[in-house]
């Protein structure tokens, strides 16, 4: 049985660690989450039977690259929240003062 990890970066925040324990053709991948001063976290497992260490790793930066992309998409979803939401605000601090124009 042979095992080896390596980390992979997929935001500037966020480092996923994949460590892989190898017994015969069948490979048992267990990811891990480092997210700034928080404590690791397991996120997952997956075991991979009859490929080469080379597609392990592949599939491994494969999963990484994915997350990257859900990580980007929901920052910028919450970006766009919070635009939106500032609109709406201010659209009824404008209504309230002129409100407050017409009645005085």
């Amino acid at each position: 049985m042979r095992e080896f990890s390596f980390y992979s970066g997929a935001t500037e925040s966020a480092l996923y660690r994949y460590h892989v324990r190898e017994t015969g053709q069948v490979y048992s991948v267990t990811i891990i989450l480092i997210q700034g001063d928080e404590p690791e976290r397991v996120i997952g497992s997956k075991v991979l039977r009859n490929i080469t260490p080379n597609e392990v790793i592949r599939e491994c930066l494969s999963h990484c690259r994915r997350c990257s992309g859900q990580d980007k998409s929901r920052q910028r979803t919450a970006w766009l929240t919070g635009l939106r939401n500032w609109a709406i605000c201010s659209m009824a601090v404008l209504a309230f003062i002129r409100l407050m124009i017409v009645k005085s």
